[in-house]
């Protein structure tokens, strides 16, 4: 790492750019709580060294939990869940299309951004991004609480978030298949031993695409150029 680190400045000295040190961190990322990262400098000034690090709306913890990234996500959902019940009510207020359309506008979308990523992260994290729609669609139908959640869904319809991150999982991996230069569709390919106990991407998107075999293309070969160029 120091020596990308070192590339990294002799590029900047080379072509005349500033990098705002201050601003610039590491983050070592491992499951061993107890190992630590060694102290890597930029133009000999030292990085402090994070316990995440956010990348494209995504943050990455140590561990990769995903835990600080889905709380986030729930934080930000619920402010937007606020705008849905100022809209609703029992005698008046927007109708059950319109919450509808604001709920899968505005709030389902913090709920799933990035989830192909933390997927995977604990059932117990990923049941608070749940509760956050299953009180949105109390809001949009006007059931009581103790109305099962199923029978809202059924209702509405929408369908639950662990289907569409689902959905999303063997979508993306179906699309790296097709990428044949990317270092993702030799791992989706071929067969992977799994030493953790947890979960990845590529053993969850195997999992889930087991029951498809039969319909799903076995040797994905990309598009050509003249493909490409047909209308």
């Amino acid at each position: 790492m120091q020596q990308a680190a070192d590339r990294l400045n002799a590029w900047a000295e080379d072509w005349c750019v500033s990098i705002n040190k201050k601003k610039s961190s590491t983050t070592l990322f491992t499951l061993s709580p107890k190992q630590k990262a060694g102290t890597i400098r930029l133009g000999g000034t030292p990085l402090r060294e994070d316990e995440e690090a956010t990348y494209l709306g995504v943050t990455f913890d140590r561990r990769q939990t995903w835990k600080p990234h889905i709380a986030q996500a729930e934080t930000k959902a619920r402010r937007k869940l606020a705008i849905l019940r100022k809209l609703a009510g029992t005698t008046w207020g927007a109708n059950e299309k319109i919450l509808k359309t604001v709920y899968q506008g505005i709030i389902r979308p913090h709920l799933e951004y990035g989830s192909t990523a933390w997927s995977t992260s604990a059932k117990t994290n990923l049941q608070t991004l749940d509760r956050v729609q299953n009180q949105a669609l109390r809001l949009i139908t006007g059931a009581m609480k103790s109305t099962p959640i199923k029978e809202i869904e059924k209702l509405t319809p929408i369908q639950p978030l662990c289907q569409r991150r689902e959905a999303k999982t063997m979508v993306q991996a179906e699309k790296l298949k097709c990428l044949p230069n990317h270092p993702m569709k030799h791992r989706l390919s071929n067969l992977t031993k799994n030493r953790l106990k947890r979960s990845s991407f590529v053993h969850e998107s195997k999992r889930l695409s087991r029951p498809y075999r039969e319909v799903l293309p076995q040797n994905t070969l990309p598009l050509t150029q003249e493909e490409e160029e047909t209308p």
